[in-house]
């Protein structure tokens, strides 16, 4: 077991599918609700960083053999709560457990560095390589369309955003011209 990793537990990830993702409401928008024309920009800033979708980056692969057990873990460095939104792990005992890629799930020892990985049977290991590259060739699918959705979502937010904005100077200068 690589350092800093507990033991797998079984998943389905990728059960949310992309187009059930969606640019939060308002409520989120409390510092743009708050700010006055001096803290607007920061305001934005941190709603932004706050609410936006981000992907994360897989790194390169490990492989541990067991007899004809190979285990193949990647690891990510997202955050835990990154890592849950991007791809959305659910139990294979879950009940609504119906979708998605099945595969093992690393929780890390700290609160980022998750990983996820694929034990595979198999007499070669070309064998085993052959059929860990199918399963990592349908994660990688569907996290480009997770991705492709967050960009979409992201351009969204910026204009709602923007809106918010827009709307709370509106707001501000309201006074101003009832002099």
């Amino acid at each position: 077991m690589p350092s800093g990793l507990n033991s797998p537990h079984e998943v389905f990830f990728f059960t949310k599918k992309p187009e059930q993702y969606s640019v939060p409401g308002s409520g989120y928008f409390y510092s743009i609700r708050e700010a006055n024309e001096n803290t607007m920009q920061n305001a934005k800033a941190r709603t932004r960083e706050t609410t936006a979708y981000r992907t994360i980056e897989l790194f390169a692969p490990e492989v541990e053999v067991n007899g004809n057990r190979y285990t193949y873990i990647i690891r990510s460095f997202a955050s835990r709560e990154q890592f849950n939104t991007v791809l959305s792990p659910e139990s294979v005992h879950g009940v609504t457990a119906s979708q998605g890629i099945r595969g093992l799930h690393f929780s890390a020892v700290e609160r980022s560095g998750d990983a996820i990985g694929l034990s595979v049977q198999a007499d070669t290991p070309e064998a085993a390589k052959e059929q860990f590259h199918a399963w990592y060739a349908s994660v990688k699918d569907a996290l480009r369309a997770v991705e492709e959705q967050f960009v979409v979502l992201n351009r969204q937010l910026d204009q709602k955003i923007e809106e918010a904005a827009a709307q709370r100077l509106e707001e501000l200068e309201r006074p101003r011209r009832a002099l």
